[in-house]
């Protein structure tokens, strides 16, 4: 099985870090809601071969540009 790195950055304004916490939260909650992984970047921690480079490429594609077909 094939091993990636999932990365999220942003930047949160909030008065604690408990309430950093709950936007975190509130905010990977709206990401399940809306299929939106645009703030993740994805990437293969070992080789894979060019089909699962090339499903991987067009998954974050999709997400990406939804309304792009591949």
């Amino acid at each position: 099985m094939k091993k990636y790195k999932v990365t999220f950055h942003d930047i949160f304004e909030a008065e604690s870090e408990a309430d950093c916490f709950a936007q975190l939260i509130q905010g990977m909650w709206s990401v399940v809601y809306h299929e939106d992984v645009t703030a993740f970047e994805i990437e293969e921690v070992e080789g894979a071969d060019e089909k699962s480079k090339r499903v991987l490429d067009e998954i974050q594609t999709r997400w990406k540009h939804p309304d792009v077909t591949a």
